[in-house]
């Protein structure tokens, strides 16, 4: 079986890949040599996405950087100030 490219895999795909490789694991089904291997392949797929949610972190804090959240912010006070002649 070839190995996915786990760099261009979204992060819900290695969701997906991991609780696979989980299932099988804890299956009980397969022997000690390829429960090694799920075990090995898990745990690339768990670095994978955890480098991905730390990326997507860091991209959501640049944007957001000096900013109040959307769901923190009150725009009633600025819609109050608004000249009336414009």
């Amino acid at each position: 079986m070839t190995e996915p490219d786990l760099g261009a895999l979204p992060y819900e795909a290695l969701v997906e890949l991991l609780e696979r490789l989980t299932r099988q694991m804890a299956s009980g089904e397969v022997g000690i040599e390829e429960a090694a291997r799920l075990y090995e392949q898990a745990g690339l797929v768990h670095a994978a996405a955890v480098e991905r949610l730390e990326t997507v972190s860091s991209r959501l804090e640049a944007m957001g950087a000096g900013r109040v959240p959307f769901a923190a912010r009150d725009d009633t006070d600025r819609l109050q100030e608004r000249p009336t002649g414009a």
